[in-house]
């Protein structure tokens, strides 16, 4: 059968498996239901998930010079009141920092935090002390919710998540 996610109606592929990545509706409660199958015995449902707000970003400015790793960053963004916890991280971003300098090493470094989803997240500058100056951090913000539905014969994961980020050069 067919899945619904809110407006969007999802046909099986040719594996029985159904995948969308659509436009959910941010920071509302969303309906997930399968018509089922009767004839291959598979049962429908409905069942409700919250997809939290979209992310606005609002610091650091994606458009800047970039940031100093002598300084803590600040990190805003639009709380969603509705959602608990939101997921901040960053990571060296080795490739983007060898294509515009060949010099720059290929290592693999970074954190993450999870924060409470209040809009504000400060980045200690010792954190970012060991990215080379003139090198390139991916900054993110993530927040989602998941569910487990269906009957006790068919089961699926439902996610509902929002993520927002850029690339930021690192400045002394």
């Amino acid at each position: 059968g067919v899945m619904t996610a809110g407006d969007m109606v999802i046909s099986p592929d040719a594996d029985n498996q159904y995948f969308s990545i659509g436009q959910p509706n941010f920071g509302e409660t969303t309906a997930w239901g399968l018509s089922g199958n009767p004839g291959a015995n598979i049962p429908g449902f409905i069942d409700s998930l919250y997809v939290p707000l979209e992310i606005q970003m609002s610091s650091p400015v994606f458009n800047s010079e970039g940031v100093s790793k002598n300084q803590d960053l600040s990190v805003q963004w639009n709380a969603d009141p509705n959602n608990d916890s939101i997921v901040v991280w960053y990571e060296y971003d080795w490739a983007t920092s060898q294509f515009v300098d060949s010099t720059m090493p290929q290592s693999e470094q970074g954190r993450y935090w999870i924060v409470p989803d209040n809009g504000h997240h400060v980045i200690p500058s010792a954190e970012l002390s060991s990215v080379p100056t003139g090198g390139y951090i991916r900054l993110v913000v993530a927040r989602g919710n998941h569910k487990h539905i269906g009957t006790s014969s068919h089961q699926f994961y439902v996610y509902g998540a929002a993520i927002a980020g850029g690339i930021f050069k690192i400045l002394p």
